[in-house]
């Protein structure tokens, strides 16, 4: 995952996700994290629409 980083004014690496993927929904939720769902992943050379989720935890 890619964080901008208001600062330097760049993208910074920041931890992994099971998947990398595009079009999906984020949550900012209560306790600061953001939920990561859905979205379409690219898989030898064609696209998978992704049922899973990830929570992102904010360094």
């Amino acid at each position: 995952m890619e964080v901008y980083n208001p600062n330097t004014g760049v993208f910074e690496e920041d931890g992994t996700m099971s998947s990398s993927r595009y079009l999906h929904k984020a949550i900012l939720l209560p306790n600061g994290n953001v939920l990561i769902t859905g979205g379409i992943t690219s898989v030898n050379g064609g696209q998978s629409t992704l049922s899973t989720a990830n929570i992102y935890v904010p360094k």
